[in-house]
């Protein structure tokens, strides 16, 4: 039998478990049925619940393969109190399993002495006040705040004041959109942004490159869980919020914000599976679709060609909007005949249903992101884009005057499906990173017509070999004329140097890339300069970049700015 402890956490918002904040542990189970030992911890979590006076928190169980997480419901403000519960009962589960009892009279002075050492009634005072008023409250370690954006207050968590004192009058909340899923949230992130502000509004956003407002990067580095939008909706210069929002977040802490008035789940595939008891396709789903929580009122947007979520969507409570390229598909067709809205594609146009009313938005072509409609995942983000937009009230011509420039300007969307031309020599640097993304990177390429295709490829060593080998098979499915396989240094995550960049050269070589075709580059930009010293006019080269973004997007911005042609020296 082997009962292990692997993960102890507070559960700051509505989670993969439910709704309630919480405390949560993830246990590792071999030996024994799971159900019992399940069981035993659902027991003794209620014994001390019940032993410390949270008789009305409740108790919260998920099982996957190889353990379960357990959580419990408790008060916001004493949630390390709650993990330490959620601990005792651990423990006591294993004494009892192992015919060692562990009696919680020992124990119980010591919880009430956290709970009490934790406890602070203000939290709890301004809480009922906010809720009295119909305005979001957000708590955190270090502050606590009412309202959003501009019609927002916020404290240092030791200097809360009364209520009373609070000129209520003038807290208001603002329109927030949440967006999640696997591959698609930041582009989709940016182009609800882009049409916010195109329709007058002060934006503010977060995702994987920092939080920005109004286009201006306020503070850089991954910003998507819920510490990001915590900050970003506390900032007073917004009154409109778009929130990135992780799977990693969701997981491990629950929702940064309780409700938005739209969000969407743009895809689910399989990347970042064995992290946080996410170890299958169905689990990463139940992941992703924890942003359901958030909306009560509004709209809930879902990828309608996407089998997993298609798949999960008869049990959602909220009113869905779906998104296809298939306008004519019988899911489409039954959905909007009966009064659902839906953002699809339809005779190259993009096009909003809502209500049995059908409102033509803008041109796929004239969507520059989708590269003259070859670009199909940006169609996607498009489509998601005009939902949201159009959900939360926006005017369709603040979306077609977004949409017709989005993806002009290199920097407006850094690192997705930015490309340049030099001399002649089709440039392509984005972001994808797993097989499904760059599966939509490869039918694009595939699509455009050129002499040569170079591609760059390169893992991360947190993945399985499973997911390196996919990732190398769908760079080996567009028939490269050279691969140049990078190693990525800060990203080896445990593995030897040259351990992933090996499983890559051998499942080229089994997909039949021949030998002569693959060379290797010690880093992402050595790759870059390689391919570009080896490249004509005519060619496309297709760069995946996640170590060096900022510098290769700089290096080859300023080769374009240059007039560099193929053939003539790189600088140094």
């Amino acid at each position: 039998m082997k009962l292990d402890l692997q993960d102890s956490r507070r559960l700051t918002g509505a989670n993969i478990l439910s709704d309630d904040a919480g405390a949560v542990i993830d246990v590792a189970i071999s030996g024994i049925p799971i159900e019992d030992v399940v069981a035993t911890w659902k027991k003794h979590a209620r014994e001390a619940l019940d032993a410390l006076g949270w008789t009305t928190e409740r108790i919260h169980y998920r099982v996957f393969d190889g353990g379960a997480s357990l959580a419990i419901s408790g008060p916001i403000d004493a949630l390390y109190a709650g993990t330490e519960i959620t601990e005792w009962a651990w423990e006591a589960t294993k004494g009892s399993l192992a015919g060692n009892p562990i009696a919680l009279a020992n124990s119980i002075e010591r919880l009430r002495t956290e709970i009490d050492n934790e406890l602070n009634p203000a939290v709890q005072e301004m809480l009922k006040a906010a809720a009295q008023h119909d305005v979001l409250f957000l708590w955190d370690d270090d502050f606590v705040s009412v309202g959003m954006g501009k019609g927002s207050l916020t404290w240092p968590v030791d200097a809360i004041p009364d209520p009373a004192d609070v000129p209520w009058k003038d807290i208001h909340d603002i329109p927030c959109a949440m967006v999640t899923g696997s591959n698609g949230k930041t582009t989709t992130v940016r182009m609800l942004s882009a049409i916010a502000s195109a329709c007058g509004y002060a934006t503010g956003h977060t995702c994987t490159d920092g939080i920005f407002v109004e286009n201006q990067l306020v503070e850089g580095g991954d910003y998507s869980g819920p510490g990001g939008a915590r900050k970003l909706v506390r900032d007073q210069k917004i009154s409109f919020a778009i929130l990135e929002t992780a799977r990693g977040g969701m997981l491990r802490r629950g929702l940064g914000v309780p409700y938005a008035d739209a969000a969407i789940v743009t895809n689910v595939c399989e990347d970042h599976l064995g992290e946080w008891g996410a170890n299958s396709i169905a689990d990463l789903v139940e992941a992703k679709i924890v942003i359901r929580r958030a909306v009560t009122d509004g709209a809930l947007v879902i990828n309608a060609d996407d089998t997993e979520l298609a798949r999960v969507s008869g049990r959602l409570t909220q009113p869905i909007t779906w998104l296809s390229l298939d306008s004519d598909s019988d899911k489409i067709k039954e959905h909007v005949s009966t009064g659902g809205s839906a953002a699809v594609v339809s005779n190259g146009n993009c096009v909003f249903i809502h209500q049995g009313q059908r409102e033509d938005i803008i041109e796929v072509k004239r969507i520059p992101a989708t590269v003259d409609g070859h670009a199909r995942h940006n169609i996607y983000n498009a489509l998601g884009a005009i939902a949201l937009a159009r959900s939360m009230g926006l005017p369709a011509d603040g979306i077609r005057q977004a949409l017709s420039t989005f993806g002009t300007d290199v920097f407006a969307n850094r690192g997705r499906m930015n490309f340049f031309d030099l001399g002649g020599v089709r440039v392509l640097i984005d972001f994808a990173h797993n097989p499904h993304g760059v599966s939509a990177i490869a039918e694009m390429a595939r699509s455009i017509p050129s002499e040569r295709i170079m591609v760059m490829v390169g893992q991360a060593g947190d993945r399985d070999d499973v997911s390196i080998r996919k990732l190398a098979g769908v760079f080996a499915s567009m028939n490269p004329d050279l691969v140049v396989v990078k190693e990525m240094m800060k990203y080896l995550r445990g593995r030897p140097e040259g351990e992933v960049t090996a499983i890559i050269t051998e499942e080229l070589r089994r997909c039949e890339i021949d030998a002569e075709r693959i060379v290797h580059a010690n880093s992402e930009i050595d790759a870059v300069r390689y391919g570009l010293q080896w490249s004509r006019a005519g060619d496309f080269l297709v760069l995946p970049v996640l170590q060096e973004r900022d510098e290769i997007l700089e290096f080859v911005g300023a080769l374009d700015e240059s007039g560099w042609r193929p053939g003539s020296t790189l600088p140094a």
